[in-house]
């Protein structure tokens, strides 16, 4: 039999960031490539002029499925290859290079949503150049399945197709959105039906429309029946309920849907990450275990799943609860297991800096090469995350390994080298100011007491006149007069006492504790130092609040620093007296936990039964306490 040829129909506009990617993925691979542009004005149409593209225009008409069908109407080859631009192809067993004979191949997608997590689906993207098989629906446009359901088919489970336009710089860049949202709208009047009502919440609550996109799944759950789709449908309603804080509405869901698909451990998963945004560390602990016993949903099972929930992800979040109950050893232990099974995510190189955050440079370095494979290209992503990080580890990399750094991770490095000529001269090549530019900018200044170089700076930053005043008294060593901080300088102030912390610019400090004298800003300085360890410090600068607020802030900061230093009693006291202030159920799980480690079963009783009242309800307290009474 004859090989089959394929070609690979593409519709795009303005991709020169991901083009070439995409196209040197597959050119090997295809046949023909098809490629219809709808309007570019950037370099995509000259970058493609290497791989023989056949290229045809088409003007845009707002309606996804014409433009497709358009493509594969100029097509030649006996299959249809479907890519996006911001997606690339991985082919390990050179599955497409060998006899087709299906009708349909399902190819896995692997879309990247930043922060470690991924979502995975499979979508019927290679099929027979058949008239019958033509794609429909004006925004995510697919085969009609339903008139084709007698065709042969196949899932390509070694194929992946990875896709970063989910990402949030990208979609932000491409400004879709509003675009996206009038086709959805306009199609849904067309055809009311529980797919478009499916993607116009999911358009909402990409933008962020929480109520709209509530009640837009729950229209599209109304129309009943089982869909590729449900699953999917049912985690968007929890989404949507926590991002409206209706959280005994998204539990009650997630548990009912993870009762009835016990085997899509996504919704124990967000089960879990509800209890933990809510402070019930020991409810979310014991989901979380749940998800590791039932694994990872297997994609060839279910349409749609989430990568790691029942794995690195979910030891990733008890690595996170642990940090929280002040057991570090145990939060290095969850999250080495997580580096085990996935030691590509980098997302889960900041769990680990969190936790080993007091560590010296010297100490990190040989941890992290220790559980990372020291590949070029890995050492590469590691710097890039550092870098990210703003962690003086970074320099121990660049000492070792001879790699390419861009003029950002160079400047970085001669700040922590204490090499300043030129670092400022990058900086005031941008035409903004970022969060981290400004810090950086702000601390050259102030170890230079160069307030020239600062205010060459600030004239393209975007704070008010009283905030740049602040700066630049701290920068000349002055005395700072200033009566109400705002959240943003807190921040400043807090970034740059941190900085040279991490720099061990110690002689500093003294200065810091005598012109930050309002409660406000001690406490600024004062998690800055329980930040870097320095626990007895951070409770010595530390004043009396004026407001419930400030009391709250404070006394907690008290109480964590104190448990750090293992003053359970202490710690205990000033966790109450934040109680008093605000009534947060974590300081509930807090104080059960200190009066566990001190044996004391009155104190225990006392914060269970407080718990017990909760609501949503705690299952872990309510169980605890009726095994406490045994």
């Amino acid at each position: 039999m004859n090989k089959s040829t394929i070609s690979l129909c593409m519709i795009v506009k303005d991709e020169e960031r991901c083009i070439e990617r995409c196209l040197e993925s597959i050119s090997a691979i295809v046949d023909e490539i098809i490629f219809v542009d709808t309007g570019s004005t950037d370099r995509t149409l000259e970058l493609i002029k290497r791989f023989n593209a056949k290229v045809f225009h088409y003007k845009w008409d707002n309606h996804f499925a014409n433009a497709r069908n358009y493509a594969i109407d100029q097509a030649t080859g006996d299959y249809i290859l479907h890519l996006d631009a911001d997606e690339w192809l991985e082919d390990p067993m050179h599955d497409l290079r060998n006899v087709l004979d299906k009708d349909i191949y399902y190819l896995p997608i692997r879309n990247n949503l930043g922060g470690g997590l991924a979502e995975l689906h499979k979508f019927p993207r290679l099929f027979r150049n058949l008239s019958e098989l033509r794609y429909e629906g004006a925004l995510h446009e697919q085969i009609n399945l339903t008139r084709n359901w007698h065709r042969s088919s196949e899932i390509f489970d070694n194929i992946r197709i990875h896709h970063d336009g989910y990402l949030k710089t990208i979609v932000n860049s491409k400004n879709k959105k509003k675009r996206n949202l009038s086709i959805l709208l306009e199609e849904i009047k067309e055809n009311p039906s529980a797919f478009n009502y499916y993607n116009l919440g999911q358009q909402y609550y990409s933008d962020g429309e929480f109520q709209k996109a509530l009640e837009s799944y729950q229209k599209s759950y109304q129309y009943g029946g089982e869909f590729t789709f449900t699953k999917r449908l049912l985690l968007g309603l929890v989404q949507s309920l926590v991002m409206l804080k209706k959280y005994e509405d998204a539990l009650s869901i997630a548990r009912d849907s993870f009762s009835i698909y016990p085997d899509y451990v996504e919704f124990k998963y967000y089960e879990g990450l509800i209890f933990q945004e809510l402070g019930y560390w020991h409810d979310a602990a014991n989901c979380f275990e749940i998800c590791i016993q039932t694994g990872d949903s297997n994609p060839a099972i279910h349409f749609n799943t989430y990568e790691g929930t029942g794995s690195y992800l979910a030891y990733a979040k008890l690595s996170e609860i642990a940090v929280e109950c002040f057991d570090r050893n145990k939060a290095n232990e969850y999250i080495v297991r997580a580096i085990d099974q996935a030691p590509n995510v980098m997302g889960l190189l900041k769990n680990f800096m969190d936790i080993n955050y007091s560590a010296d440079s010297s100490t990190l370095f040989e941890k992290i090469s220790t559980f990372w494979p020291m590949q070029e290209s890995v050492v590469q992503q590691l710097i890039n995350v550092i870098y990210q990080l703003r962690h003086p580890v970074l320099g121990e990399f660049i000492k070792k390994f001879d790699v390419q750094t861009d003029k950002g991770v160079d400047a970085f490095v001669n700040i922590l080298k204490g090499e300043y000529s030129g670092v400022l001269d990058y900086y005031l090549e941008f035409d903004s100011s970022s969060k981290e530019q400004l810090n950086e900018v702000l601390l050259i200044s102030f170890l230079l007491s160069d307030s020239d170089m600062l205010q060459r700076y600030l004239n393209k930053a975007s704070l008010r006149s009283e905030e740049q005043r602040v700066l630049q008294a701290l920068v000349s060593r002055n005395d700072i007069y200033c009566k109400m901080y705002t959240e943003e300088l807190e921040n400043i102030v807090y970034d740059l006492v941190l900085s040279l912390l991490k720099l061990k610019e110690y002689n500093y400090m003294d200065y810091f504790t005598e012109q930050l004298k309002t409660p406000q800003m001690r406490y600024v300085l004062a998690k800055a130092f329980n930040k870097v360890g320095f626990y007895e410090i951070a409770l010595s600068v530390l004043l009396e609040g004026s407001t419930k607020e400030e009391r709250y802030k404070i006394d907690l900061l008290a109480a964590q620093s104190l448990r750090n230093m293992n003053s359970l009693e202490d710690s205990i006291f000033y966790y109450r007296q934040a109680y008093l202030n605000d009534e947060k159920p974590e300081i509930l799980f807090q104080m059960y936990n200190l009066a566990s480690l001190t044996n004391d079963s009155e104190s225990m009783e006392e914060a269970l039964e407080k718990i017990s009242g909760l609501v949503p309800q705690s299952l872990w307290a309510i169980k605890s306490r009726q095994e406490l009474h045994l």
